[in-house]
């Protein structure tokens, strides 16, 4: 959550491209980047559209080989360091490339790529769960900090031979099976990842084939825009029960 530029605001030498992404991507991708690794311009030469070769740093005389969108690395950008082949995740070399060639950025690369999961937050979610929390504040501090005003009440209600107003305050809602999302999109991103390293072409008919029936099945049972209009509705009722609560900017 922590890492959404609507919460946070980022370092003018951290790339457009980190911002609003998972910490470990950030984490892997810092140490990779200037002022941590500088590669001098004419180190990094474009061979041909979307391939680079790039000086390694530490062995005379190597070159690296840096895929970034072309005829041989379509669906995914490429190196030829251990560095990329042990993660497959962004090296100094394309690093280099996307800081010293502007034309190359990260939404220049497949989408394929870009778009895998472990690159991505979800600020829908996390903007429900905010609001969750924070109504759920609001209650606490109603119920347990404010006794005293609740006994008055109760005692008013008493006096005037009105019922006496409940106390408890509503269950707030929870988005159900969270858990359970978060594994899927696991699985999905690990196989994402194990599809670059499979060259079966059997078994990739056959994850092709599952997956298919599997996102039908998904589909099939996808919850409509209605349902997040029902969370919403439920949340301001639970505000709505709260009269007397007074919001202060931090």
């Amino acid at each position: 959550m922590r890492a959404l530029s609507a919460i946070r605001s980022y370092d003018s030498g951290i790339p457009a491209f980190l911002h609003n992404r998972p910490p470990k991507f950030i984490e892997h991708c810092l140490p990779r980047l200037p002022p941590a690794v500088n590669i001098p311009p004419d180190h990094v030469i474009e061979v041909a559209h979307g391939l680079f070769t790039v000086h390694s740093e530490s062995v005379a005389d190597m070159q690296y080989r840096v895929h970034l969108k072309s005829t041989e690395a379509i669906t995914a950008p490429a190196c030829e360091c251990t560095d990329w082949c042990r993660r497959h995740l962004p090296c100094k070399h394309m690093l280099a490339v996307m800081t010293l060639h502007p034309h190359w950025t990260w939404d220049n690369l497949p989408h394929h790529y870009t778009s895998l999961a472990q690159f991505q937050l979800d600020p829908d979610l996390m903007e429900a769960v905010q609001q969750t929390v924070s109504v759920s504040d609001v209650i606490a501090e109603e119920v347990h900090g404010q006794p005293d005003d609740t006994e008055q009440q109760q005692q008013q209600d008493v006096q005037s031979g009105n019922e006496p107003r409940s106390t408890t305050a509503p269950e707030v809602p929870v988005p159900p099976a969270t858990g359970i999302q978060k594994k899927v999109r696991l699985h999905l991103s690990q196989l994402a990842s194990l599809s670059y390293k499979v060259s079966d072409i059997d078994c990739l008919k056959r994850v092709v084939d599952a997956l298919t029936v599997l996102q039908q099945d998904m589909r099939t049972n996808a919850a409509s825009d209605r349902a997040f209009l029902i969370l919403r509705q439920s949340v301001e009722d639970t505000v709505s029960y709260l009269p007397t609560v007074r919001c202060t900017a931090d």
